[in-house]
């Protein structure tokens, strides 16, 4: 009965342990968008990736909205 309740408490302690590792969109598995109207008709790719580097510490990456004319930084958040 007492290498029952080991094993038992042993599992738990390994689920603990592996429920406060990080997940793989905390790791930075997930891409998010930021739109930066940059320019007044269409998007300053030059100024937008200045930003984004900038906001996002050189993890950014910006290119240009065909739809709209604005910027997209996108970053792993």
């Amino acid at each position: 009965m007492a290498k029952f309740f080991g094993c038992f408490f042993f599992v738990l302690l390994v689920l603990s342990v592996v429920s406060k590792l990080p997940s793989s969109d905390a790791a930075g598995g997930r891409t998010c968008v930021e739109v930066q109207p940059f320019g007044s008709n269409e998007c300053n790719i030059n100024a937008c990736v200045a930003w984004c580097d900038r906001t996002y510490n050189g993890q950014g990456h910006c290119q240009k909205d065909g739809n709209y004319n604005n910027c997209l930084c996108s970053y792993n958040c």
